[in-house]
């Protein structure tokens, strides 16, 4: 069941880089020549770091900030997360 766990996080992965692309205008309709190449160079560096991410041993917090970022909020609340580190324990709050 590992390469259907490698498949999900994959599939977390491209819909990440896609929501952050989508966030800041990052279309291939707009895109052409030179900026399509670059567009096309950065999304895959992209693509390989947050594989690399979900890989390692970091990909426990990842899963958590993305918890925090895709909960709803109420309008004019500003989304924050706490990581609080102590010798017994890590803690994570999100409001």
């Amino acid at each position: 069941s590992d390469r259907a766990g490698g498949a999900d996080e994959a599939d977390a992965t491209s819909r990440l880089c896609d929501r952050v692309g989508a966030m800041y205008g990052a279309s291939e309709s707009e895109a052409s020549g030179p900026m399509r190449e670059l567009r096309g160079i950065t999304t895959r560096a992209i693509h390989r770091l947050a594989e690399e991410l979900y890989a390692g041993s970091a990909h426990f917090v990842l899963e958590l900030v993305q918890n925090a970022d895709d909960n709803d909020y109420p309008a004019g609340v500003v989304p924050e997360l706490r990581v609080e580190v102590t010798p017994a324990a890590i803690r994570f709050f999100n409001n």
